[in-house]
């Protein structure tokens, strides 16, 4: 398994190979660099998906002897893209010359656009036509090395600040604007004592989980369904014994946490006096059709959140062109 303090030999040598194969090909750095970060894009989320494949594929319903087919679902609560066949990775390096290798790659990008309308528009594509197919070969092959092919934690999130690095100082970006959506890089949300306040390549905590904040500001409980990591202002919940996670965050939510804070300036919450308050318990049976019942409404809650930050985008797309005369009503 690769180690950190083998990162850096594996950057520069990914680097010094894609690089000379964009100098053997007479393209110019600008008419590289898209293709290069899509595809190092690809191999990072192939590799996100391996990782947790067979856990996701191990916990999957089976129902008259058949097993349910895995959906996109099941890899968002693993913070993971889901990939169909045509978007993995080594679908992509196995494909013979001649086999229309920039249509392939195309087919990959749109099919996770397909899925995930967050990136949708995106992803790199029409670049691909613009590469002779034998390059694009060479360059699949490139960035699927063995060491990369075991390797752990945000090593491909290392390689894409890498690339981008290079790059810029071959000035292959236009204004200094770069082909860096959040979504590409990480997918682990970090959680501060209000809530998530940024993105992880790696996470601390597997999901589901309860965050609760323990410093700055007390009181807020949360449900997180996905892997996530937990910042030092935040006291969390992973291991539900007794309760499943749903009631554990009603139950605490009802506790008013914030009347336990240490009176300073920063007011602290002490694990302490949240272990030492008593509870009333209902029976096992109650806790668990309390989950069954309530677990259907949050992920209802999850998917019309996404749709509504759909919506606010194409609200912020829509409206100047609309103002400025450019849609006709």
């Amino acid at each position: 398994m690769a180690r950190l303090e083998n990162i850096e030999a594996i950057e520069k040598e990914l680097w010094r190979a894609a690089d000379t194969l964009r100098a053997n090909s007479n393209y110019a750095s600008n008419e590289y660099f898209l293709p290069v970060i899509g595809l190092i894009f690809l191999r990072h989320a192939y590799s996100r998906y391996l990782k947790v494949r067979d856990e996701v594929v191990a916990a999957l319903p089976t129902r008259g002897g058949k097993t349910r087919e895995l959906t996109k679902d099941d890899f968002f609560q693993k913070s993971a893209i889901f990939l169909r066949p045509e978007a993995r990775f080594d679908h992509l390096v196995a494909l013979p010359s001649g086999a229309n290798r920039a249509n392939a790659i195309v087919g990959a990008m749109e099919s996770i656009e397909a899925d995930y309308q967050n990136l949708k528009g995106q992803l790199p594509k029409e670049e691909y036509q613009q590469l002779d197919d034998e390059v694009l070969g060479q360059l699949l092959r490139t960035l699927n090395p063995e060491e990369l092919k075991k390797a752990s934690g945000d090593i491909f999130g290392r390689i894409y600040e890498y690339f981008l690095t290079q790059f810029a100082d071959q000035k292959a970006h236009d204004g200094g604007e770069f082909f860096t959506p959040v979504s590409l890089v990480s997918l682990i949300a970090i959680y501060a004592s209000t809530g998530v306040n940024g993105w992880h390549g790696e996470a601390k905590v597997k999901g589901p989980g309860v965050v609760t904040g323990r410093s700055g500001s007390l009181g807020t409980v949360l449900y997180v369904p996905t892997d996530f990591w937990p910042l030092n202002t935040t006291l969390w919940v992973k291991e539900f014994r007794r309760v499943g996670p749903l009631y554990a965050l009603h139950l605490l939510q009802g506790l008013c946490l914030a009347q336990y804070n240490g009176g300073a300036a920063v007011p602290p919450l002490n694990r302490n006096d949240v272990h030492r308050i008593d509870v009333l318990s209902p029976p096992r049976l109650l806790r668990d059709q309390f989950e069954d019942l309530a677990s259907p409404i949050y992920r209802q809650i999850r998917t019309l959140s996404e749709q509504a930050a759909k919506l606010r985008q194409a609200r912020d797309l829509l409206l100047p062109r609309l103002m400025n005369g450019e849609i006709a009503v």
